[in-house]
């Protein structure tokens, strides 16, 4: 009788498990949010900015771009930022940096104010986006971590969505601010959803707390021994990687190189699409099967 119940608990726990990492994505997912926000909303918002300040064409280009300026910030602290706080607060300082930039935005009396901001919205994104798809993926289980990470591109386009919708709603020209003003909103549900989280299981074993990680997992994965051995091979490859930097592992793994290739082909594509060169797909492909 109790080995039936045992079985019956053992096949009522993916169900859980699914709720609760869909849950986790989501609230990583907002990081996606911010991100499609910020894309969206400078599209009516800078017929207003540019009326307001009295821009020309140069210094609106520099309003629009100064948020890419600090993504790439964003993006190139965030890895260590990663690692030496944690995913789940690397996201938190995202949604932080993004509440202030929003409200900056909002605030703003002319151009050089406007941009420092935009960077600062920038630099919050940026963050997101590398701690954000690293965080689910690091907790969410091995059989659902592709679907949940998808999540996040997904959520991209919804905050395009939505601030396109604001755009529809307020009027460019003289609600500009409001505009930005309401991207706050979405950090500070970042950072609330954030805060309720469990740190990453990675993270928790890179520094020695395999109670807590342990714990994490069989919450995650809905079973005592698969979050035993998920632990263990966590472990692994924590060791394995140890010491290893970016250069020594891309020259001696054929597959950080392909990934890399890919990642990079795909993101020019992307771009590539919008000016028709949309036949260098066939030489990306075929330069990442030869390394």
């Amino acid at each position: 009788r109790q080995d039936m119940k045992t079985r019956a608990q053992d096949s009522m726990s993916p169900d859980r498990n699914s709720r609760y990492t869909i849950a986790i994505a989501l609230v990583a997912g907002l990081g996606g949010l911010m991100f499609g926000y910020d894309i969206g909303v400078i599209a009516d918002a800078k017929i207003g900015v540019k009326s307001a300040f009295g821009l020309d064409n140069v210094q609106i280009e520099m309003v629009v771009s100064a948020v890419l300026a600090g993504s790439f910030l964003g993006a190139l602290m965030a890895g260590r930022l990663c690692e030496a706080i944690g995913r789940r607060w690397t996201n938190v300082w995202g949604g932080g940096f993004f509440i202030v930039g929003c409200i900056g935005c909002a605030m703003s009396v002319d151009l050089s104010m406007i941009v420092a901001f935009r960077v600062v919205m920038g630099i919050g994104v940026g963050f997101s986006s590398v701690a954000g798809p690293l965080y689910i993926a690091e907790i969410a289980a091995p059989w659902s971590r592709g679907a949940m990470v998808s999540l996040y591109q997904l959520a991209i386009t919804i905050g395009i969505f939505v601030a396109f919708l604001v755009g529809l709603l307020l009027d460019p020209t003289t609600q500009w601010r409001i505009s930005f003003a309401m991207g706050a909103l979405l950090g500070g549900s970042l950072i609330a959803g954030m805060l309720v989280m469990p740190p990453s299981p990675r993270w928790l074993i890179g520094r020695g707390r395999y109670d807590v990680a342990l714990g994490v997992l069989k919450r995650t994965l809905g079973s005592d021994r698969e979050a035993e051995k998920e632990l263990d091979a966590i472990k692994r490859r924590v060791v394995e990687e140890s010491g290893q930097s970016f250069w020594s592992a891309l020259r001696t793994s054929r597959a950080v190189r392909m990934a890399l290739v890919l990642a990079i082909g795909l993101a020019f594509l992307q771009q590539a699409q919008l000016t028709g060169v949309v036949d260098l797909h066939v030489r990306v492909v075929v330069a990442a099967l030869h390394l």
